[in-house]
């Protein structure tokens, strides 16, 4: 674990550096180059994803009672993208204030910023069900993708279950997903309540749970799919996409994630 987080350290300092410094390059010619403004908004969202990233390993490495040698070092580093980014929203505001009539200046992407919050809001131990909701087509499944797709944002659960719940709602079907992606052999002539049974003593061998349901149109009963509150279970996580605000607050949601619709630069 001390190699590890060692040379964990040392690639989070120098990929930093190589951000932050090609980050205030951009900033510098911001005046001159309005085209440098894509690259640098694109760099700048990886940079607080990353940032994000970092807050999780750490947070996972003081939790497991481990500690990140270079500390001050990583410290440093995240102070100075809190810094860059103060400086590029400053930036970005003056900017506007000098752009021709008709024309924008592109912000932070809103893709980047929900995926930002969504990290933020795994990490915390007050915090055991998101909900990220939006009106159709705006990349809400998308970015639960991405998250899903990107090992060292799973990295802190023993268990990542995905299921699409959709419109047509089969409570069967999504158990049997559940139990298929637990390994757990079973066929629809088995009752749901012997379904359920089962899921549930599996999932009491997991530390760390990940339950995603993606694309809920009403509230599902984990009860009924064998899945236990994760509200019992410090470590365990929620985590659905739906078009309804409504929804995601008949799930008991903790926090409310909003994406909101793609501008033309981002679409």
């Amino acid at each position: 674990m001390d190699i590890l987080a060692s040379c964990l350290a040392g690639a989070i300092v120098e990929l930093g550096k190589c951000f932050c410094g090609c980050a205030y390059s951009k900033i510098e010619n911001f005046a001159k180059f309005r085209s440098n403004l894509e690259n640098l908004r694109r760099e700048m969202a990886n940079l607080i994803i990353l940032r994000t990233s970092v807050q999780v390993i750490i947070a996972e490495a003081k939790r497991d009672g481990h500690e990140l040698p270079n500390r001050a070092r990583v410290n440093e580093w995240r102070e100075q993208v809190e810094k860059l980014d103060t400086e590029l929203d400053a930036e970005l505001k003056l900017g506007k204030q000098e752009v021709p009539k008709g024309q924008s200046i592109p912000g932070p992407s809103a893709q980047s910023k929900c995926l930002d919050s969504v990290l933020k809001s795994l990490n915390r131990e007050d915090v055991n069900r998101i909900g990220v909701w939006g009106m159709g087509g705006v990349g809400k499944t998308t970015l639960v993708r991405t998250l899903n797709n990107t090992p060292s944002f799973m990295q802190p659960f023993s268990m990542v279950i995905w299921v699409t719940v959709s419109k047509q709602f089969d409570k069967r079907r999504v158990q049997i997903d559940i139990a298929e992606r637990l390994k757990l052999g079973t066929t629809m002539e088995e009752s749901m309540e012997s379904t359920a049974r089962r899921i549930f003593q599996r999932l009491q061998l997991e530390e760390k749970l990940l339950l995603i349901l993606d694309d809920v149109w009403e509230a599902v009963d984990l009860d009924h799919l064998g899945v236990p509150e994760p509200d019992d279970h410090p470590g365990w996580k929620l985590l659905l996409t739906s078009r309804s605000l409504d929804v995601c607050r008949q799930m008991k949601t903790d926090k409310d994630i909003r994406v909101e619709v793609l501008d033309d630069e981002e679409s």
